[in-house]
């Protein structure tokens, strides 16, 4: 287990590997003392990736002087994952493809949907299997040279920073 930098200050990413956690979102409560800290209000959000668990620190308190205590308690709090409750409707069970879908499907309801629309287009989520994701690209994207771009260097950007284990993007 290690932690990365996130684009927040007080959020580390916890690397724990695939398959450790019981599902990907946002976690209601853990077992032992990781969820008393949240309880305390000293960590202000958990939230589960296929891969790893990204944990907030409320403003007030710095990874510097807390860290070590943060890896000891998500350290023990592995060890029974499946104690630990999501927060109802923004969770999903932690499978590789599962997560890769939910991601891609929130980029293109959500900022890459939105750069297409404006341009009269649109891609759909076809499939996800071991790691491939399949889109169908629909409207002005059909046949646009510069869809491409869009595809891989927006979409596949964001999608590989969400879910790093993406291994290939093909469109139709």
């Amino acid at each position: 287990m290690h932690p990365e930098r996130t684009p927040d200050p007080q959020a580390l990413r916890w690397v724990v590997g695939v398959g450790q956690v019981p599902f990907v979102g946002v976690v209601q409560s853990t077992p032992g003392p990781l969820g008393d800290l949240k309880a305390q209000g000293v960590i202000t959000e958990i939230m589960t990736q296929v891969d790893a668990v990204v944990i907030a620190l409320a403003d007030q308190f710095t990874w510097r002087a807390l860290g070590p205590q943060v890896r000891a308690a998500l350290y023990e709090a592995l060890e029974c994952t499946a104690a630990w409750e999501p927060v109802a409707d923004h969770y999903a069970p932690a499978d590789a493809d599962e997560a890769i879908r939910c991601a891609a499907q929130a980029l293109i309801e959500g900022p890459i949907g939105d750069i297409t629309k404006l341009h009269g287009g649109a891609f759909a989520l076809e499939d996800v299997t071991q790691g491939v994701v399949r889109v169908r690209m629909e409207g002005a994207c059909n046949g646009c040279s510069i869809s491409a771009l869009t595809l891989q260097a927006r979409f596949g950007r964001e999608l590989r920073r969400a879910c790093p284990w993406v291994k290939e993007i093909v469109a139709k």
